[in-house]
């Protein structure tokens, strides 16, 4: 926008500072200087100013003047001291009804001898670069561009049957008394012309016309107090150079429409966003520079001792970019110049909290680093795969409301699909022996459909054909069962979590969802289950090969989902203080080796308690170190086991040792 060097000067007083000094200023506090021109005609300077969405109230010559007023600290004429034209009477009426409006100024203008604009007005409008057209035209663009507000012109049809008149811009009305269809003729006109951009147009031939000007809250600026002055200014401009007669005054006016323009502001907190200022260090904004700066901007500013909150009150012309306790923080900065300023980042000594989620995420990505695998990072979003055999229920998918993509329209529920895809697309690539894993999140119901649950779980796959080598003259072992379990084992070791395994029918009803079961080879499967809570933490099998039919067949792939959350709520961190001595014992054991023969489907850890439980006090230690098998026998096992007796108190005699073989002799009895 376009504005005079002189045109500025009638309202500030600008003769201590050049017209450089002045767009420099300008720029250091937010507004943009496009170009600097001279008109030699006018021997005056244009200012070619961007003025940005949120100052709305600088767009024009009284609210530019304004600004430069807050900014230099100096006097504004005051708006009684601009002559202005006040009509004898005036009738004011409550337009609650009406939301978006909160003032409207109406008067009739008649027998209009004049519309040829003075010399001066004209010249005013070509030193901005606005063609002069008539008289009322040239009003209302004097108004818009001194003011900021728009005035309105409508016909007034000469006879009654002009109630029939089609004229876009005819208020169709018999008499002034019929105040409300003035108002909704009116309004209606003004809506359109600033929501739908309808030209307003007026017969200009015409000698009598209704004068309107309105104060609309979506219009670029509704200052109250400027827009009385700009509608008094246009019935002075037309009572001297029309040479009609202008009638009294309608104003409606809205009285529910009252802005919240009070404001509570700490000086602490003005201090801190701030930081210190250059003069000195650590020396900040002191109240009565702050109380100065917000009294230069004309917020009436009060100031608490004793809670250190400065009360201010917001200007009605800047309610449109000032509502919250940093933006009349931006402005103080603003005016005392983001210059004098120190523009470092202060050194914080103190580190922010870091979780204990985060910390043990730390430790899985180490320890399996360590140990060769590989962390991938896939997306959240399920993608199938698989187009003969789907084991996704899709009635248990997390549904996205409006997706992206048909394809990836759900969250996942596990991760062992993506990993999968990983592996397979890195056996397309020749690099059979990638391990990889992932930690993140999966979504699941709960027993309640609706009831959406999220899960951070860590998953891997182990599948090396070249896993160990026993010398250089070996040839390269698979990965076995027993090396993905140990790998686990060592992992949870380190977490301080004592685990027991379990085969897959004792899973939980309440389990399923998470662990998805379907991937898994289920006869080769197993649960890891927390020793102290009985809770299942995690699984281990081989991958379930028929279903993913893209992986090679002469391979076994074994695959691991580890619950981070069970794993965090039971994992404890080592203290020093945790620990508890306890004596060796200082005499010799006895150790026993038996062979005991069971059922197949029996469990080894059921055998170790009961045999623990024929002598606790002198049982130490209960050790499995063989198993084989008999054709003879084939629904059965034999187990090597390995008891040691051992005594804190003293050394056993023979009594303990007879009582001992009889304990042993009673146990192969037992599994006879």
């Amino acid at each position: 926008m376009k504005f005079s060097w002189k045109s500025l000067n009638y309202f500030i007083d600008l003769s201590q500072i050049t017209i450089n000094e002045l767009a420099e200023l300008l720029t250091i506090r937010g507004f943009e200087i496009d170009n600097i021109s001279k008109n030699k005609y006018f021997n005056d300077y244009i200012l070619d100013i961007d003025i940005t969405s949120n100052r709305t109230d600088s767009l024009s010559i009284i609210g530019l003047a304004q600004e430069l007023a807050h900014i230099l600290n100096t006097k504004f004429i005051k708006y009684n001291n601009i002559c202005q034209y006040k009509t004898s009477q005036f009738t004011a009426f409550n337009i609650s009804n009406l939301q978006d409006f909160s003032k409207i100024h109406i008067n009739k203008i008649v027998y209009i001898r004049n519309k040829k604009s003075p010399k001066w007005l004209i010249d005013y409008l070509n030193i901005h670069e606005i063609d002069s057209c008539n008289l009322l035209h040239d009003i209302q663009e004097y108004i818009k561009l001194k003011w900021g507000h728009e005035i309105y012109f409508f016909n007034i049809p000469k006879t009654k049957n002009s109630n029939k008149d089609k004229q876009q811009n005819t208020i169709n009305i018999l008499n002034t008394k019929q105040h409300n269809d003035i108002l909704n003729n009116i309004t209606t006109l003004i809506l359109s012309n600033t929501l739908y951009k309808n030209k307003l147009k007026y017969d200009e031939d015409a000698k009598s016309f209704f004068v309107v000007s309105c104060n609309y809250h979506k219009q670029k600026s509704h200052n109250s107090l400027c827009f009385s002055h700009a509608h008094s200014e246009a019935l002075q401009l037309l009572a001297t150079f029309s040479q009609g007669y202008i009638s009294k005054s309608y104003i409606y006016y809205n009285s529910k429409n009252k802005n919240k323009n009070l404001l509570k502001i700490n000086k602490n907190q003005i201090q801190d966003t701030l930081g210190p200022i250059n003069i000195r260090k650590n020396k900040y904004l002191n109240v009565s520079l702050i109380y100065k700066l917000l009294k230069q901007l004309n917020f009436k500013p009060t100031y608490n001792y004793y809670t250190k909150n400065f009360h201010i009150n917001i200007p009605a012309y800047r309610l449109n970019d000032l509502s919250r306790n940093i933006d009349i923080i931006e402005e103080i900065g603003r005016i005392y110049g983001y210059e004098h300023f120190i523009d470092k980042i202060p050194y914080i000594n103190t580190k922010g909290k870091i979780s204990n989620k985060y910390l043990l995420m730390k430790s899985i990505r180490k320890y399996f680093r360590n140990h060769g695998l590989h962390e991938v990072v896939n997306s959240s979003l399920y993608k199938n795969f698989h187009l003969k055999l789907d084991h996704t229920n899709n009635d248990s998918m997390i549904s996205l409301y409006n997706p992206l993509l048909q394809e990836q329209s759900q969250l996942r529920s596990t991760l062992i699909d993506n990993l999968v895809q990983n592996k397979i697309y890195n056996y397309k690539q020749k690099n059979n022996h990638a391990e990889i894993f992932e930690i993140g999140k999966i979504f699941i119901h709960n027993n309640n459909y609706y009831d959406i649950q999220e899960e951070i779980h860590v998953a891997g796959i182990l599948a090396n054909q070249s896993f160990i080598k026993k010398s250089w003259k070996d040839e390269d072992s698979n990965l076995s069962w027993f090396h993905a379990k140990g790998i686990l084992e060592e992992f949870i070791e380190t977490l301080n979590i004592k685990i027991i395994w379990k085969k897959i029918d004792e899973l939980k009803t309440n389990d399923l969802p998470s662990l998805s079961l379907n991937s898994f080879n289920l006869k080769q499967t197993v649960l890891i289950v927390n020793l102290n809570n009985d809770q299942v933490i995690g699984i281990l099998g081989t991958i379930n090969q028929q279903y993913y039919k893209e992986l090679p067949k002469n391979e076994i792939i074994y695959t691991f989902i580890l619950n981070l959350d069970k794993l965090q709520s039971t994992y404890v961190q080592p203290s020093h203080l945790s620990y508890t001595f306890s004596k060796y014992s200082l005499y010799p054991s006895v150790i026993r080796d038996i062979s005991i023969k069971i059922n197949k489907k029996s469990k080894i850890i059921d055998v170790q308690k009961k045999i623990h439980n024929t002598n606790i006090e002198l049982i130490k230690k209960v050790e499995v170190f063989n198993e084989y098998e008999n054709t003879k026998y084939p629904n059965h096992k034999f187990i090597g086991i390995r008891i040691t007796y051992n005594s804190k108190t003293r050394t056993l005699n023979n009594n303990d040792l007879k009582r001992i073989d009889y304990e042993i002799n009673h146990i192969l009895n037992q599994y006879k």
